[in-house]
């Protein structure tokens, strides 16, 4: 009976891994909720995967 928990588990795992993505994401915007979300670069292009 233990698979019984298992994607409940799973899914609070992945909702509180995505708070701290979005806590991240808005500490690298100065705790600015303007510039968080209207910066032209945004938190998730931190890192550049793409040449521009």
């Amino acid at each position: 009976m233990r698979s019984k928990y298992l994607i409940p588990k799973i899914a609070s795992w992945l909702m509180l891994f995505g708070l701290i993505i979005s806590i991240i994401g808005f500490t690298l915007s100065g705790f600015s909720l303007n510039r968080y979300a209207q910066h032209e670069r945004r938190w998730f292009n931190v890192v550049s995967i793409y040449n521009e």
